[in-house]
């Protein structure tokens, strides 16, 4: 793991033995505490804070760079972890022999997303798009679940402005109304648009320039006319930059 691997030299790497420390780009090592084996590490916030599991302790943080560790269990219902990852740098997953976990507070708590998964998880990854986190398994394959259902997930469209994203809306599924949150990164002009799954745009949300930053738009389940729509499933679709990101949402009633 290099948690400031933008042109740092810090590695650390975990082992039989705990974490281990390399300055210098690998040349050499040193040990960075810990004494259970450790099969995975991550870092969030910039690299201030370090994760590393504890097989079969559960997950230790360290905000000082590795040179003391505590362990981080709220929620955890199976301390045999295996995996840690970030996608973000802001939401951290934990994967053992009790599924997945997600801890959106630093490691503070930890809430159980293994929903459908019927086996231990050995390994994560994020697929090539930032869209879908991938479990590995011993003996069942390789399992997925959209980043969408579980986190705010940020989307980079391919050649598209760093910055630009469309989130999951919330609630979702919803039946009085929804907030959609989108991010900006610079000032341009912004259409955002709902559609029924036939592709008819059922309400025009936004339409004008906007300035760089969060923005938020609400729907409440109604059309251009204002009469309530019928339940189902819709699509928001965010043009901005040059792209076009969507999402499904679903309307209870």
């Amino acid at each position: 793991m290099t948690p400031n691997g933008s042109g740092g030299h810090n590695i650390f790497g975990g082992g039989f033995n705990g974490v281990w420390l390399s300055t210098n780009g690998g040349f050499t090592w040193a040990h960075s505490g810990l004494g259970e084996v450790v099969s995975g590490m991550a870092a969030t916030s910039n690299g201030a804070n370090l994760f590393a599991d504890g097989d079969p302790f559960g997950v230790y943080r360290s905000t000082n760079n590795g040179a003391t560790w505590t362990l981080v269990n709220n929620g955890l219902t199976d301390l045999r972890i295996f995996a840690l990852l970030s996608p973000d740098g802001t939401n951290l997953f934990a994967a053992g022999a009790g599924g997945v976990y997600l801890s959106t507070d630093q490691g503070n708590s930890w809430t159980s997303v293994g929903t459908g998964l019927t086996t231990g998880v050995f390994s994560l990854a994020v697929s090539a798009d930032g869209s879908t986190l991938l479990a590995g398994t011993t003996g069942f394959g390789v399992w997925k679940r959209p980043l969408s259902e579980m986190i705010l997930v940020l989307a980079v469209p391919p050649g598209g402005d760093r910055g630009l994203a469309l989130y999951a809306n919330r609630p979702n599924p919803f039946d009085a109304g929804t907030t959609i949150q989108y991010s900006l990164p610079r000032t341009m002009p912004v259409r955002l648009v709902i559609h029924d799954v036939t592709g008819r745009t059922v309400r025009t949300l936004v339409n004008g320039v906007q300035n760089a930053g969060e923005r938020r738009a609400i729907w409440d389940g109604r059309d251009e006319s204002g009469s309530l729509v019928s339940p189902g499933m819709y699509v928001y679709r965010l043009d901005a930059g040059g792209a076009s990101l969507a999402r499904k949402m679903a309307l209870l009633k």
